[in-house]
């Protein structure tokens, strides 16, 4: 995970499978940066993840995403896993996520999410509302 300075973004790169504590650790600490840096935007190469448990999509949604929120991320590109069970995870994720003021698009290739990201303009979604 670092801070992307040519998105502006906390870019967090996942791979292979991921325990419980390594998941939760791994989003707290991107969280930690989110803070840190005081970006809006976030990048989820999930490209290599395994699949999410239930359990941590559940404290995804219910914990971490207010948490997300209230540090200021209004937008995020995800790139989706090829593992199928990640790719129902993610977007059962996205789906119950119900806040307006938080946008999140779903890629299959890295460079795209980048760029969509990058010319994301949040400004004008926040002056919509």
């Amino acid at each position: 995970m670092h801070h992307n300075e040519d998105v502006e973004c906390i870019h967090m790169k996942w791979t292979g499978f991921a325990t419980s504590d390594k998941y939760r650790h791994g989003m707290n600490t991107g969280l930690e940066k989110v803070k840190e840096k005081k970006v809006s935007r976030w990048l989820a190469d999930m490209a290599e993840m395994g699949v999410i448990t239930p359990n941590d999509q559940k404290w995804t949604n219910e914990d971490w995403f207010a948490r997300l929120l209230a540090a200021g991320i209004r937008t995020a590109a995800v790139v989706m896993s090829k593992d199928i069970f990640n790719q129902l995870a993610v977007k059962k994720i996205g789906e119950d996520m119900t806040d307006n003021s938080y946008t999140m698009h779903f890629f299959d290739d890295l460079e795209e999410a980048k760029k969509w990201l990058s010319a994301y303009k949040i400004e004008e979604k926040e002056e919509e509302e």
